[in-house]
This record gives C-alpha cells, sequence and structure tokens, in this order.
C-alpha cells in the first residue's frame, strides 16, 4: 500500500512538471558550455574604419576563448583587454589607454539568464537585454541576434551591439593636432558557442 501511494505521488508531480509555469522545455544553464569564441569591435574615425579583435581571423586562439560565468541572474563573459588585438599596434595602444585597461583591464557583457535560456530553447526573437561594463561604466543595452544549429547538442549564437563612448565617460582619442578623430560610436560584434549535455 506504502508503495503504490508513493508511485501515485511520483506519477502526479512528473505529469504536473516540477518546473515553474513559463519555463518547461528549457535547458538547465548547469548543463551548459558557453564560450565567446569571437569578437571585434568596429569603430571609424573620420578618415577610415579599424577592427579590435579577440580573436585575429587569420590566427584563432583557443587559448583567448572566453568561458561565460552565472552570477546574480546573468550569464557573463569577463573579457580581459589583453585578449584583444589588432593589426594597427598604435591604435591597439591607443585604445587600452582610452578605456584605461591598467586600471580596468576587464570589459564585460552581461546576458539574463531567463533570456539566454530561452534563446537556446529556439523561442524568442526580440533584442537581447544586455549589461556591458567598459571603464568601470556599466550600461544597459540590447542587441539583434541569431542563434544556428552546427551540431548536435552546439549551437552558435551571433550578435552585435552599439555603444557610445560618452556613455561610459570616454573621451575618444585625437591624432595628429585634432586632425584625426575617432567617432562616438562603436560596434561590438559577438560569437558565443554554445554547448548543452
Amino acid at each position: 500500500m506504502a508503495k503504490t501511494l508513493v508511485w501515485i505521488l511520483f506519477l502526479r508531480l512528473f505529469v504536473a512538471g516540477s518546473t515553474p509555469a513559463g519555463r518547461t522545455n528549457l535547458p538547465a544553464l548547469e548543463n551548459t558550455d558557453s564560450q565567446l569564441v569571437e569578437m571585434t569591435i568596429t569603430g571609424e574615425t573620420n578618415i577610415n574604419r579599424f577592427n579590435l579583435y579577440l580573436n585575429l581571423p587569420e590566427r584563432v586562439n583557443p587559448a583567448s576563448f572566453v568561458s561565460g560565468k552565472i552570477d546574480a541572474g546573468l550569464l557573463t563573459f569577463q573579457i580581459p583587454v589583453s585578449f584583444l588585438d589588432c593589426q594597427n599596434k598604435s591604435l591597439l595602444h591607443d585604445f587600452r589607454k582610452m578605456v584605461n585597461a591598467t586600471e580596468y583591464p576587464v570589459v564585460s557583457i552581461g546576458i539574463d539568464t531567463g533570456k539566454f535560456e530561452e534563446i537556446v530553447s529556439g523561442g524568442g526573437r526580440s533584442p537581447v537585454p544586455l549589461q556591458v561594463t567598459l571603464s568601470g561604466i556599466t550600461k544597459k543595452l540590447h542587441s539583434h541576434y541569431s542563434i544556428q544549429p552546427v551540431s548536435p547538442g552546439r549551437q552558435i549564437l551571433t550578435g552585435d551591439v552599439t555603444i557610445r563612448l560618452s556613455e561610459f565617460s570616454m573621451k575618444p582619442p585625437q591624432k595628429m593636432f585634432g586632425l584625426i578623430k575617432l567617432n562616438d560610436e562603436v560596434i561590438i560584434n559577438f560569437k558565443i558557442s554554445i554547448k548543452t549535455a
């Protein structure tokens, strides 16, 4: 009789579902490995365009991949500024100086965990709310994205977000007595590899 009662209770819980309402069929983030595998920061001056890379396209380095960590409802990627590279070393030096890399050696991008689970499960198409921290200042921004399966259990999330340097209290450097000026707006493109167990 006691065994029958236990089975009835188990079946009721199983049929009713033990996940909170609105959270069914979502992959558990604990079983998800997310890595930022590519990031490009694109900006323009009044005379040309430039790119800074997490991984230069000609030499992708898995050692530079940044794993996501879950903290306070966010899946956060902490990108060391030292990981960023550029073919123009003078420009790279200016960027590190502008973001005050000595005092703030990390750029942080956070995605709400609930939204991330929704994206991975194939639900939702609205822009992703991001929390971007640059030079010690955090702003809430929105990113457009697309997600594509590349193999069983693996997807690639691609997105971009536009930031204004002035919103992060950064003053773009000027070269040659102010003749070359960096535009206030830069675009961050990112690619996240998502593996689910």
